[in-house]
């Protein structure tokens, strides 16, 4: 905070990393924080359903570690502590400070930026946070995914300019940052633009022998900075630990984790993934209503 300066209304901040670096975790943290913080938000998702999103920010409001939440084996102690934050839970899931909008909610192609100002200048929320900003639609009929994503990150630079309102995104990294330890901004996927346009794009790199990621600036245009570490334990602890310099920062590949698939900027007729709303999600959905009435 104090070499950044903070979140200010024009920033446009993507956070990106390849597969199992904890990025979506980081973002859900600093969403939970926000919220915490009396913020207003504006959540969009499209690959993870809004109870999903719930379920997440409610593991970190409340300090429990994520699998116990996931799979429902709270203790006593923490039930009493659901209980105790019941009010942030209830505003939460039914109050006006945290809106989500889910791309599967909307007609086909119709999840566009000119859709998000919408609800914007609808909701006036202080921070919009965006998962997976390749998922949003273009409003322009292009023919590449890098064609596409150019005009989706050109479109909510002007959004943020035109509404005074920052935005918080994730991206994949492609292939190429699996293949050296700096945090240059050709390793975002599908276009370069996002890297050209974002104010702040951190790169995401997570240690694969302690719950500790390592945030590497990857450009920056207001401060001087080469990136930070911090804790990071899922919805328990994500502290910051220390700045850090050149030096570590390239020793942060040797731990960087490995994943199964990366985002390939080269493949041109890739589709952005939707992963179809499942069963399990249903069931998942339902308990998780069910344990939270009871505890309420």
């Amino acid at each position: 905070q104090e070499l950044s300066g903070g979140l200010q209304e024009d920033d446009y901040v993507v956070l990106y990393g390849r597969g199992k670096n904890k990025k979506t975790f980081i973002f859900s943290y600093l969403i939970a924080t926000w919220f915490m913080d009396g913020k207003k938000i504006l959540f969009y998702t499209k690959e993870m359903t809004p109870k999903n999103i719930y379920k997440r920010i409610i593991a970190f409001i409340c300090g429990f570690a994520y699998q116990e939440m996931r799979g429902y084996s709270l203790s006593p102690a923490d039930e009493e502590r659901m209980y105790e934050l019941r009010n942030d839970i209830n505003e939460l899931e039914h109050g006006d400070r945290f809106v989500c909008l889910s791309g599967q909610d909307v007609p086909e192609g119709g999840d566009t930026v000119s859709w998000i100002q919408s609800k914007v200048e609808l909701y006036k929320p202080d921070i919009v946070a965006i998962d997976g900003i390749y998922l949003l639609s273009s409003s322009r009929k292009v023919k590449s995914d890098h064609e596409r994503v150019m005009d989706i990150s050109r479109s909510l630079r002007q959004m943020i300019l035109r509404t005074k309102t920052p935005v918080l995104a994730t991206i994949q990294a492609n292939r190429q940052a699996a293949n050296h330890n700096r945090g240059d901004l050709s390793e975002i996927a599908y276009s370069d633009a996002v890297g050209q346009d974002a104010t702040v794009a951190m790169r995401c790199i997570a240690s694969k022998t302690e719950n500790k990621v390592t945030m590497v600036m990857a450009g920056t245009r207001e401060f001087p900075l080469d990136g930070f570490t911090i804790n990071a334990d899922p919805c328990r602890d994500f502290s910051f630990i220390e700045v850090i310099g050149t030096a570590q920062v390239l020793a942060a590949k040797d731990e960087d984790v490995e994943e199964e698939v990366a985002a390939d900027v080269v493949n041109k007729s890739a589709k952005p993934r939707v992963r179809k709303k499942t069963a399990a999600d249903n069931a998942d959905s339902v308990s998780l209503e069910k344990s939270v009435r009871a505890a309420l």
